[in-house]
């Protein structure tokens, strides 16, 4: 059996200061946007991705929330989550709304 795609991708820092559940959020769309995550895709289990990353399943779920808010996946009830339909376009732009984010990001570290 092939491993799973989605939790051999992600990398979860917990000294980064940033929010766990933002970095699998990011993790997961960095994933979709590259490719190795296609279109229809059926995602770990909440209680799967937390056992996997060592997190709660609280912050598990959370990021699954906010990538359905963002239109990114798509959850059925009974069937699990899967990761929607991405256009090229849309790729391309977040794409490069995160790395206008790491950007800044970056910039305010050097100021400070």
């Amino acid at each position: 059996m092939d491993p799973d795609p989605v939790l051999t991708g992600l990398k979860i820092d917990h000294k980064s200061g940033r929010p766990v559940y933002a970095q699998i959020t990011e993790g997961i769309k960095a994933l979709i946007y590259s490719g190795r995550l296609k279109s229809g895709l059926q995602l770990p289990t909440v209680r799967a991705l937390a056992a996997a990353l060592d997190i709660n399943p609280n912050t598990a779920a959370r990021a699954y929330r906010e990538l359905e808010h963002d239109g990114v996946i798509s959850s059925r009830v009974g069937r699990g989550s899967f990761i929607a339909r991405v256009d090229g376009a849309d790729g391309e732009k977040a794409v490069e709304a995160q790395m206008m984010k790491l950007e800044l990001e970056l910039q305010a570290r050097c100021v400070e």
